[in-house]
Parts: C-alpha cells; sequence; structure tokens
C-alpha cells in the first residue's frame, strides 16, 4: 500500500516490523500441526460420530464432527485448518489475495479463485457435494441459506460481522476435529508471540495506527474495536485514533476520501 505524503522513513521500518510480526504469528500456528499430530489421533478418533454446535453471526449450526468434505471461504478457518493437521478440501479465496502468504502450507486439496465484490458461485460449491462450509463474511440473510442448503454452513464467528476472529476460528476448528487441547495451544503460542512483539519493541505501546485496503473502489480503513483487522494492532499496542473510529456510520469500515487524508497521519499505516 503506497501513499506517498506518509510514508516516512520511519513509518516504512514500522510496517516492515508489523509484517514480520503477521508472519511470525501466522507461523506459530502452523508450526505445531506435525508435532502434535500422534497425540492428536485419539481425539480426532473420538470425534468421528455426532455433531458439534458452532454460533456464529447467522445464528447457530449443527456440524458433522470430523466432517469428510470442507469447503472454506474463509482465509482463518483455512489456516487453522492447516495448522491443526487436517487442511480443507476446497479453499476458495477472493481474486485481491490470489498469492499465498509466506506462512501458508498450500496444502489445500483444490484452490479456487474468485472475485472480492461477489462470493463464490452456488452451483459450483453445490457440485463439490461438502460436508460442511466455512464461509466468513457474507452479505447478507439469503446469500447465507443458499450456502446452508447446500450443506451446514458457518458464517463469520466471533464479534465482528466482516471477518472471522482468528482465535475463535482456530478454536472451532480444534473442537469440529476433535482437537481442543491443540487449538488452545495454537492460540497460547500466538499470543505469547503478541506479548514477545511487545517486549522486543516497546515504541510499539501507543504508537497510533490504522489498518486500510486499497481496491478499485478507494482507500478503506477499518474503524470497528471488534473487528480483527484492528484487535491485531490493538495487541500489540497500537491505538487506533478516535477520529478513525468515528469516520463510518456503521461502526466496521470507511472509505477515506482524498481530502481527508490527513486522517492516515498515523505512525502505522
Amino acid at each position: 500500500m503506497r501513499i506517498p505524503t506518509f510514508t516516512t522513513g520511519r513509518r516504512l521500518r514500522t510496517t516492515a516490523l508489523a509484517l514480520t510480526v503477521t508472519a511470525a504469528l501466522a507461523g506459530s500456528l502452523a508450526a505445531c500441526s506435525d508435532d502434535d499430530s500422534d497425540s492428536s489421533d485419539s481425539s480426532a478418533t473420538a470425534a468421528q460420530s455426532g455433531t458439534v454446535e458452532v454460533n456464529h453471526t447467522m445464528g447457530t449450526t449443527e456440524v458433522p464432527a470430523a466432517p469428510g468434505k470442507i469447503i472454506s471461504f474463509s482465509p482463518a478457518f483455512t489456516d487453522a485448518f492447516s495448522a491443526l493437521g487436517r487442511p480443507v478440501d476446497v479453499e476458495y479465496r477472493t481474486d485481491f489475495y490470489g498469492e499465498p502468504g509466506p506462512w501458508e502450507n498450500g496444502d489445500s486439496g483444490e484452490t479456487v479463485t474468485y472475485s472480492m465484490t461477489g462470493t463464490p458461485d452456488v452451483e459450483k460449491v453445490a457440485e463439490a457435494d461438502p460436508d460442511v462450509i466455512f464461509a466468513g463474511y457474507l452479505p447478507d440473510q439469503a446469500t447465507y441459506d443458499r450456502y446452508n442448503q447446500i450443506a451446514p454452513t458457518i458464517a463469520t464467528v466471533g464479534s465482528s460481522p466482516m471477518s472471522d476472529d482468528w482465535r475463535e476460528a482456530t478454536t472451532v476448528a480444534g473442537d469440529v476435529l476433535g482437537k481442543s487441547d491443540e487449538a488452545t495451544k495454537l492460540v497460547e503460542d500466538a499470543d505469547q508471540a503478541f506479548a514477545d512483539a511487545k517486549e522486543n519493541h516497546p515504541a510499539l505501546d501507543g504508537a497510533t495506527g490504522a489498518f486500510g485496503q486499497i481496491s478499485e473502489q478507494g482507500l478503506a480503513v477499518v474503524t470497528g474495536d471488534s473487528d480483527p483487522a484492528n484487535v491485531f494492532l490493538t495487541d500489540l499496542g497500537i491505538v487506533i485514533p478516535e477520529e478513525i473510529k468515528a469516520a463510518s456510520q456503521d461502526g466496521s469500515r470507511a472509505f477515506i476520501s482524498e481530502e481527508n487524508t490527513d486522517l492516515l497521519n498515523t505512525d502505522l499505516l
């Protein structure tokens, strides 16, 4: 993301730090699956019958324990299942994030790209015959209902309707696979990585920051306190300025016009 007005040397260094921390945290989730595979066999076997109840933004859904075929539209769930040693069978990812991140194992059974302005094709999802769909963000109840007619569907988990809370997604994935202890350990390891980053980089504490995304529609920033993008920053001690939080009408995200780019004059963008 380039906004020349604000890319000072300090900000470039801070951005590099944030990217390093992101990769380290994601790596801490992914690195544990192989070490714990033997200990998890019994719990996975125990989960092969019955269902697991999952709360999400569209309601509560019973999903099969240790499902046979998993489809994910959600990067958080895709990463969590990979880290737990059971990659998803079909991974849908938007064209905006078409290239894999440095922490990703690339172990999904199949990868399908779709437009970030839409949702995956319902008929193609149905043809895949999934046992469960982890959808993440969906624009409305009607869209959710269409997928839920194909297979039990989980919309966004956590307190934000816009994106899955990675801690909650990891916990749910562990419950579904019968690997709750391993999922707890993954979250604890990632939380420790946050703590280590704050200790090793004390200048993060109290620094101002904003999380933005550039698309054809313009530059949007995350404004909601509970949005995982902002939680990632605040977990590191970074402060989201009040004027950025107030920029949206719905308390989630807002487009920033050219005349208001002074809102982005933060320590970290």
